[in-house]
């Protein structure tokens, strides 16, 4: 996370914008993986109205990029001058202008709802993310060749 000098005016106005955003409704769901998800509009129509109202103006934009993905640029500017400013890498599916759009649109809900501590999707526990099941099952390596995570004390199975 990059941000300004300074936060104290920014840090106020994104607490009391916080406390009047509207709930956010999940409105479309994911049949692949059975899971429902606020878009980024409703994430949007929700916290926009609150944050204007405190001076703070959420601005988006694609970074770097190339084949395997994109950069998404989130900044929460306020009127102060303060900023916050994260980033989140979004893979592509294809090298192609649905691929980027794709992947530029995921990151910005992902961006937003991190930069506002907004949760707008189901919890599945990390499953979807993991790529600890998926990985071992879609590998070809026989599977003692995979190597077994390791804690503290030895191997974990």
């Amino acid at each position: 996370m990059r941000h300004s000098e300074t936060l104290d005016k920014l840090a106020m106005a994104l607490v009391q914008a916080r406390g009047k955003m509207r709930p956010i409704h999940k409105d479309a769901s994911n049949p692949h993986f059975r899971n429902s998800y606020a878009s980024l509009a409703a994430i949007s129509e929700a916290a926009t109205p609150a944050l204007l109202e405190q001076g703070v103006m959420v601005i988006q934009s694609g970074g770097a990029a190339d084949e395997a993905g994109i950069e998404v640029i989130t900044r929460l500017q306020h009127v102060s001058g303060e900023w916050i400013e994260t980033s989140v890498r979004m893979p592509m599916d294809k090298a192609t202008a649905q691929g980027a759009g794709s992947a530029l649109t995921y990151g910005r809900r992902y961006g937003l709802s991190a930069a506002l501590g907004i949760v707008a999707d189901d919890d599945d526990d990390g499953n979807a993310a993991s790529a600890r099941g998926a990985w071992r099952e879609q590998s070809s390596a026989p599977r003692s060749a995979i190597p077994a995570p390791r804690s503290e004390s030895g191997p974990v199975i």
